[in-house]
């Protein structure tokens, strides 16, 4: 990993997941259907509020991005004991499970995680 310290603070504010999620998850102004999960999602992978015949634009993708970072970092702080000893690095792979797997899957990682349930 080169000069990349692994072993920062942990995350306070979700700028760093932010900027991972929009690299990594394509912007979609209509809703798409999610081949993997069957979610339908847009903008930046926003599932909570989607519905037929939604559009939005990258500014409005990007306050929901925001709104759903902070619901799942708030989830992870509850569900995970050691959320807050992870280091930035792990705590936005755990926030990118959750979008790219969906809500369902990635609460079943958390319960699977908090009872140490690795098989």
């Amino acid at each position: 990993m080169g000069n990349i310290d692994t072993k920062q603070q942990p995350v306070h504010t979700p700028s760093m997941i932010e900027d991972l999620l929009m690299h990594w998850i394509p912007f979609s102004e209509k809703p798409v259907r999610c081949t993997k999960t069957g979610l339908w999602r847009i903008g930046f992978a926003h599932s909570r509020t989607v519905r037929e015949g939604m559009k939005v634009i990258r500014l409005e993708a990007l306050i929901l991005l925001r709104e759903d970072i902070k619901i799942e970092i708030n989830l992870c702080n509850q569900e995970i004991g050691v959320w807050k000893t992870l280091s930035n690095w792990q705590q936005a792979a755990m926030i990118l499970l959750a979008f790219t797997y969906g809500r369902d899957f990635y609460r079943l990682t958390l319960v699977r995680i908090r009872y140490r349930d690795w098989e």
